[in-house]
Order: structure tokens, then sequence, then C-alpha cells
């Protein structure tokens, strides 16, 4: 079975709502069939992929993706917004995706998502995504702008981690964004960047430690941080501010999970040696212009991989993470 772990949603309730007055600092246009969702200098075509569920359906059909682990298209994340007014809209958007799990439970696993600038009101909100049937929770790299070690976040990652929830990690207000608007910069880079991060914090802050069964997928790779555990290993042997590190942190970067959405060979081979193919799902960022969508094709054609690694990438790793193997 091929199994999508990084795979969008967006509710067209939340569209139509942008074409009006409305408290996200976002708008939405028509163009042609599309909608244009237009947030600072970013243009973003919405076309009815984004929310149709039959046309979803249709282009898994087409990209052999059995079953979708569907989340929250990350412009619903809105962690620098009041929490009241997110968790309503939160709220909302689990309703939905739940609803389209009892729809179509042999090709959806959804997840929801949760307002982490009030730490508590998220606890409650992923209880309640678990209850609705949920397969867990997408996430931001950071709580508006608060790392994930911040203490703060320490009882929802030991929530998740005791209902057995994925924690799918994916960027979107990025590090540096203001040094990143143009040519795309704040995808290209800041992504990837925000990524590692991300990653930092919870190796360096000790959240892994702390919550050793906890299940937390990375997006895009795991960004930058596969190339960049050699110097982390580097830096927790010679630097003071390290010296409490149980691990080095390529031993910790395995404790993680990771999509293959790197859009090179070479890099996947990378992220594949520094973690192991058991730590690798298959992702392809549907149905976004940075996504993949000959993603299970690239999986099968990697040179790197035996029958074996292959078979858990495309999607025994993914299924294992559900509790479905």
């Amino acid at each position: 079975m091929n199994v999508d772990l990084h795979f969008h949603h967006t509710p067209r309730f939340f569209l139509d709502e942008l074409r009006g007055e409305n408290p996200w600092g976002k708008s939405v246009v028509a163009r042609g069939d599309a909608l244009v969702l237009k947030a600072g200098s970013i243009e973003l075509p919405l076309g009815p992929e984004h929310w149709d569920v039959a046309r979803t359906l249709a282009a898994m059909d087409a990209q052999r993706i059995d079953l979708a682990v569907m989340s929250p298209s990350p412009i619903l994340f809105h962690t620098q917004w009041p929490a009241e007014a997110v968790l309503a809209l939160h709220r909302r958007v689990n309703d939905e995706l739940a609803a389209i799990g009892r729809a179509h439970p042999a090709r959806f696993a959804p997840l929801g998502t949760v307002p982490l600038q009030d730490p508590a009101a998220a606890v409650r909100e992923l209880e309640r995504c678990r209850s609705l049937g949920l397969a867990g929770i997408e996430i931001e790299t950071h709580a508006a702008g608060a790392n994930l070690d911040d203490p703060s976040l320490r009882p929802l990652f030991a929530a998740a981690e005791s209902l057995g929830a994925i924690v799918f990690l994916h960027p979107l207000a990025v590090l540096g964004a203001e040094r990143l608007r143009a040519h795309y910069l704040s995808n290209l880079l800041g992504n990837p960047t925000d990524t590692a991060v991300a990653i930092a914090s919870l190796i360096f802050g000790g959240v892994l430690d702390a919550h050793p069964e906890l299940k937390i997928v990375c997006a895009h790779g795991g960004g930058s941080a596969p190339a960049l555990c050699g110097r982390w290993d580097h830096g927790a042997r010679v630097r003071p501010e390290l010296s409490r590190l149980s691990r080095l942190p390529s031993d910790a970067l395995r404790q993680l999970h990771y999509d293959s959405l790197t859009h090179s060979p070479d890099t996947l081979d990378l992220l594949v040696r520094a973690v192991g193919a058991e730590r690798v799902v298959m992702g392809s960022d549907y149905p976004y212009d940075m996504g993949d969508p000959h993603a299970v094709a690239r999986i099968e054609r990697a040179p790197f991989f035996g029958a074996a690694q292959r078979e858990l990438v495309l999607g025994a790793n993914a299924l294992r993470l559900l509790g479905r193997n």
C-alpha cells in the first residue's frame, strides 16, 4: 500500500470567508477557474483540487496513492493571531477533516491542527482531535516565535506521546523572512531552514529525550538538518553549552521521522544514510506547486533502495505510525 504523509486540504468555507472582511491578514480573489490567495507579497493559486474531495480522490488514483494522511493547509496555522479566534477556526477545520475521514476511511487518515500560542487549549483540541478519529495534528515549526523546546509546549508533546498521536511538523512563517521576500526564497530557503531550527530545538532542548515515544514527522525531508548533523555533532563535542547532551545530535536525529519530499535523489539518499529507511515516509505535498506528483515513481526508481527499504518508505513506515500495520 502506498501511503502519502504530506498531503494537504483547504476547506472551501475558509477561502470563501477570505473573499470578504476577515481577521487573518489574507485575501482571496477569483482568477479564471481558480482562486488566488494573497498574503503579503506572496500570491498562491488555489484550484478546486485544494478543497474538492472528488478531485482529490481522482488525483490519488492517478498518482497511485492508496491512503493519504491529509493535513490542513499550513495557511490555517495563524499562530500569531489571538488564540480564541484561531481555536474557533481550528475546530471547524478539524471537524471537516474528521468528516472526510469518516466518509472515506480506506483513503484518508486525516490530521487536525491546534493553536500553539495557547498550549493548554492546544492540548484540549488535540484530545478532541483524537476523539474525532483524527490520527494526530499538524503544527508549525515554532509557536508565534517561540522555539519548540519552549517549556510551555511540553504538556502538548506529553499529551501527543500519551495519545499515540502523529505530530506533523511543517513550516510557514519562517526565520529571517524580511531577507527572503524576493525570488520566493521564503519557501526555497526559509522552509528548510526553519524546519532545521525546529529539529535542532527538539534535540538540543531535550524534548526528544523527555518523550522517547513521540511520533514527530518532519516535512521536506527534514529541511537542512540531515546535511548539518555532522556540524551539530562536532559542536556537541567541543562547545560547553552542549556538554549536557546525553547523546550525539546525529543519534537523536534518528528518533524523528521524515518525508521523502527532497526534490533530489542525492538529497533523499543523504537523508536515508543519516536516519535509515525505517524513518522515512512518502510525501508529495499535494496539491501545491512545490510538491511532487510523481512521489511514488521517484521512490520506486531510486537506485539506493532495496526491495525491503522501498516497501518501508512507500507505505509500511506510515502504516506503523498510524497503528495500521
